[in-house]
């Protein structure tokens, strides 16, 4: 999964399906893949953007040497032009050559039941923003039936109003969807009040 600016609404909003459903994906490098995979595995977002930002500049100057345009997206969180025309392309999407040199960007921390409590949270907010901005979304199952049977056909707001035949652009304009960190904070809350 990479954090370009994405191309369609159903990638838009595969991002955070994709964050949940990937997390332990393993990472590779032009130097012994193996063995860096293991140890740069982060335990939580903060280390994620880390490792993401120190790849991103990797893989940035890499690709403008393949003769791409590639920079740091205007919301500082993908890169944009992120090949040249006509440049082999991995199956990520990206500079072909460019992911042998300097490897998949970093995977992932682990998704845990506190992170899904964060994310389902956060989705109602999303989804009580949505109505007051005129969409139609449905009401979610309870919490707790959620989380335990979450999946990528899961109650998602956006999803929902895509599905239906609504402007799901509009709909992320109007309500974005929710950040990982900010998930990853809400279920830490939500772990405070269990513990």
């Amino acid at each position: 999964m990479s954090r370009f600016p994405l191309q369609g609404v159903a990638k838009k909003l595969a991002f955070v399906f994709v964050a949940i459903a990937t997390a332990g994906v393993a990472v590779t490098g032009c130097s012994a893949p193996q063995e860096k995979a293991a140890s740069t595995t982060p335990s939580n977002y903060d280390e994620y953007n880390a490792l993401y930002a120190d790849w991103r500049t990797k893989y940035i100057e890499c690709a403008r040497r393949y003769g791409a345009d590639a920079k740091i997206s205007a919301d500082g969180e993908g890169i944009d032009k992120p090949y040249a025309k006509g440049r082999p392309l991995s199956e990520e999407g990206l500079d072909a050559d460019c992911i042998k040199e300097v490897g998949k960007e970093p995977p992932l921390p682990p998704a845990d039941e506190s992170y899904f409590h964060g994310l389902y949270a956060l989705l109602q907010e999303s989804a009580t923003c949505l109505r007051s901005k005129g969409f139609r979304v449905s009401e979610a199952p309870s919490e707790d039936v959620w989380v335990e049977t979450y999946s990528g056909t899961s109650w998602y707001p956006w999803l929902e109003i895509m599905n239906t035949g609504g402007d799901a652009d509009a709909a992320l304009r109007a309500c974005p969807q929710p950040k990982p960190m900010d998930i990853e904070r809400k279920g830490k809350e939500w772990a405070a009040t269990k513990g």
